[in-house]
């Protein structure tokens, strides 16, 4: 994909396409149109190139503090994401899986958020429990 960013005709035809999907896919519409706002450009492609700088492969093993990643079984649009940053930390961590068979499979738990922020706040509350308890 990267190559096809920076490849003006490919870069033409992806816009199209995902403009296309903007169109028919509310989803789609607010992911990319939501992007391209807060970056302030103009097209799809313009909006992906600018987010290359945006990782923590450099500095995740240099994480201290307990994390929790959460992942979700039917994720498209960032498969495998989670695993990678769970995989480079050292810090403390723990892996919370939201599934199909919860409703809560998609990317960011859409359709079953109550439970999201259920387990979420769950885990974070069990963390301040923790902290205080042991000063």
């Amino acid at each position: 994909m990267k190559k096809q960013l920076d490849d003006l005709e490919a870069a033409k035809v992806i816009n199209q396409e995902i403009q296309a999907m903007m169109k028919n896919t509310p989803l789609i519409r607010w992911v990319f149109g939501q992007g391209m706002y807060t970056f302030k450009v103009k097209t799809p492609v313009e909006w992906l190139k600018m987010t290359r700088p945006y990782h923590l492969r450099d500095v995740a093993s240099q994480i201290t503090t307990t994390m929790l990643i959460i992942d979700s079984e039917d994720d498209q649009q960032m498969k495998g994401q989670a695993h990678q940053l769970y995989e480079a930390l050292k810090s403390p961590k723990e892996w919370m899986l939201f599934k199909r068979s919860e409703r809560a499979g998609p990317h960011c738990q859409i359709g079953a958020i109550f439970l999201s922020n259920e387990r979420i706040f769950n885990w974070l509350d069990e963390q301040i429990r923790q902290q205080s308890t042991s000063r």
